[in-house]
């Protein structure tokens, strides 16, 4: 589980002193890819594990939270009140975005954006939970990475999925269940890219982690 190492990773870049406590603004993944199951339960109850183990680790912190497909959505400023964050894990997934497709570029302006409005001089962590499948340039991701490191914010990528990658289940009005065709009927698989990951914490000089890594 990667929480542990995503606590550390902020504290470590910065030699935080805990007691000051951190402005953490989580990015997570909302695009229906995140639906797939080659993690358990699927990627995204996966995802929203590992938040609420991050948070459990971090109380003194605040949090403000994005939901991101094709477009970035601001669902809490930074806060220390768990009711409202617990309230919109809860209800995360891709129909809140609306908008097909990853824009991770996008929604790390937009984290940096709002940690740009935080005062108080605490250190500033942004961490970026998706599968990494973008539908952008890699070039553009990483141009946002690298303004966000620039600003001396800590960048944690964690990435779900894997490599081999998976159908995506989609709900029919009726109960059931059918996987996701494109235009042409061919059935969608969703892979994992984690070297999108990676390229945009290396960009911030900051940390990818696998949440695959059982030992993290």
């Amino acid at each position: 589980a990667p929480v542990e190492e995503v606590a550390e990773a902020v504290v470590d870049e910065r030699s935080v002193v805990r007691s000051r406590g951190i402005d953490m603004v989580l990015a997570l993944d909302a695009s229906l890819s995140m639906m797939a199951q080659d993690d358990k339960p699927s990627r995204l109850e996966r995802m929203k594990q590992e938040v609420r183990r991050l948070r459990a680790l971090s109380p003194g912190d605040r949090m403000g939270v994005l939901a991101f497909a094709g477009r970035s959505y601001v669902l809490s400023p930074l806060t220390i009140d768990e009711g409202a964050l617990d309230l919109f894990l809860d209800n995360l997934d891709p129909s809140v975005v609306g908008q097909a497709g990853s824009s991770l570029a996008r929604t790390i302006r937009q984290g940096v954006d709002l940690l740009g409005v935080s005062n108080g001089g605490a250190d500033r962590a942004l961490v970026v939970m998706s599968d990494g499948e973008a539908f952008e340039p890699t070039e553009d991701i990483v141009t946002e990475a690298k303004r966000a490191g620039s600003q001396g914010i800590s960048v944690v990528t964690v990435g779900f999925g894997t490599t081999a990658g998976a159908t995506i289940p989609i709900k029919n009005p009726d109960g059931s269940t059918t996987v996701k065709k494109d235009e042409n009927g061919t059935t969608v698989v969703t892979q994992y890219h984690p070297e999108i990951l990676k390229a945009a914490a290396d960009a911030a000089t900051g940390t990818f982690i696998e949440a695959g890594e059982t030992d993290k």
